[in-house]
């Protein structure tokens, strides 16, 4: 006896996903779907320790951050080469200009985006270590935390030039940062 799968998820037409492929693709897949190089990266929903998680840091980050930013959950950042979107990230949290939110944008341009949280899962470890870091700082995106369980919190700075650099990480207590605005987070309460 065979069994279906009950999802299929079809090649796009010219061989690399498209925004349009994305888009369409979202209203039948119960997945988390990114693009990365015209290629889609599909992840399993997120567990309930990182879903509370990403609300712990939200919350964090909204209640520290300076008028007119704002904490965005599992929102998109979306570029292209010109000719058509080639990747979309979803990053955990991100901080953008709360107009954004307010004009109802669908997802964030890179350029406005001034950090990005990952919180790291079994199935998304090499991507969050290694492309993820790398892909914000081709975009001029500043800073980058990613945390893992345990908890352990690290953060990167994120540059064009010279890619991911992590300047601290901190595994128990309280960690502070100044980049993109003063915020600290009780590292002990994500246990």
């Amino acid at each position: 006896m065979s069994t279906e799968p009950r999802f299929r998820i079809p090649l796009p037409p010219n061989g690399e996903w498209t925004e349009a492929d994305l888009d369409a693709l979202r209203a039948d897949v119960p997945y988390r779907t990114e693009i990365v190089d015209g290629n889609l990266i599909v992840s399993p929903r997120p567990s309930l320790w990182h879903n509370d998680v990403i609300r712990v840091v939200a919350n964090a980050l909204v209640a520290a951050a300076p008028p007119g930013l704002w904490a965005y959950l599992e929102s998109e950042i979306r570029w292209s080469n010109g000719e058509y979107v080639r990747h979309s990230l979803a990053p955990d949290v991100l901080v953008a200009p709360r107009h954004l939110r307010d004009e109802r944008q669908r997802y964030a341009p890179p350029d406005l985006v001034q950090l990005v949280v990952e919180v790291e899962s079994p199935s998304s470890t090499n991507m969050d270590r290694e492309t993820k870091p790398l892909r914000y700082a081709e975009l001029g995106i500043r800073s980058m935390w990613r945390i893992e369980d345990g908890p352990k919190l690290v953060e990167y700075r994120l540059t064009r030039e010279s890619g991911a650099e992590i300047v601290q990480t901190v595994t128990t207590g309280t960690f502070t940062t100044e980049v993109p605005f003063r915020v600290t987070l009780d590292l002990d309460i994500l246990r």
